[in-house]
């Protein structure tokens, strides 16, 4: 995934009380802070991982409409803290995927935006391609643009050139 795609899918226009926002960072990209026992959030992280073999077909079936490979990737800060961070130009090396980190990490030390990291399966919280310009996957995208108004999510797919699968 490209980073413009990246900040693209970060912005968000609105959402309701189950999340918390915060603009940082030189290029304003919004950070979305969710409660760990966010229900929602914890069944679309959970639709991703029983899904993961559909990405995996994904990318190595060698479509030409299939491009940017992007998981996001959950590491552990503190005692019970999590961040989740996106990771692009994926692809699968053995067991593990390697990517690029698509995001500056707020809280994890010794991985920054651009480095190339290797992730375990276990570690994955989300993931999505673009299918011409249709994203597949992205349940978490998905509910926080559910927590959007009609009109702050006609907003954004209009200032988007990408569609969200339904």
């Amino acid at each position: 995934m490209n980073r413009s795609l990246f900040i693209f899918l970060l912005l968000l226009f609105g959402c309701n009380s189950k999340t918390q926002i915060r603009t940082v960072g030189k290029d304003s990209v919004d950070i979305y802070t969710v409660q760990a026992d966010d229900e929602d959030m914890n069944n679309a992280i959970h639709k991703a991982k029983i899904t993961l073999d559909l990405f995996d077909s994904a990318l190595y079936s060698n479509d030409t409409n299939f491009n940017s490979f992007t998981l996001k990737v959950k590491f552990l800060y503190g005692k019970d803290n999590a961040e989740h961070i996106w990771v692009a130009d994926v692809y699968k090396d053995e067991e593990e995927y390697v990517g690029i980190v698509n995001n500056e990490p707020e809280h994890i030390p010794g991985i920054k935006f651009g480095d190339t990291i290797r992730v375990k399966k276990n570690d994955i919280t989300d993931w999505m391609y673009l299918d011409k310009d249709l994203i597949k996957g992205g349940f978490t995208i998905k509910l926080l643009r559910s927590r959007m108004s009609a009109a702050e999510r006609a907003e954004m797919d209009s200032a988007s050139y990408y569609k969200f699968e339904k």
